[in-house]
């Protein structure tokens, strides 16, 4: 504020550390370094995924459940989510074509 230097605390707490010489990577082994970890965690996360592909063809006579969606009753005092997701069994009897 007048002119006058002020001392620097962190230089009285933290010594300065000298002869410290790290050796740098270069930026191409440092690309190299990170996608390598990228093409392990990528192959780490497909071994975790599921495989193939579920594809449910109704039978008849087969036995199934409906997804409902929950609905709150204040008479009875459920709240929706201790309702029951699913609904049924009920047998199927006919079957219709996909885009119906």
């Amino acid at each position: 504020m007048y002119g006058v230097k002020r001392p620097n605390v962190f230089d009285k707490v933290m010594p300065k550390v000298k002869g410290l010489e790290q050796e740098e990577e270069d930026t191409a082994a440092k690309l190299e370094a990170a996608n390598a970890q990228t093409k392990q965690k990528a192959a780490a996360t497909e071994r975790r995924w599921k495989k193939g592909i579920a594809i449910w063809t109704p039978k008849l006579n087969e036995k199934v459940l409906v997804r409902t969606p929950p609905m709150s009753d204040a008479i009875k005092g459920m709240t929706s989510k201790f309702m029951y997701v699913f609904e049924g069994p009920y047998k199927i009897t006919k079957l219709l074509d996909h885009s119906a």
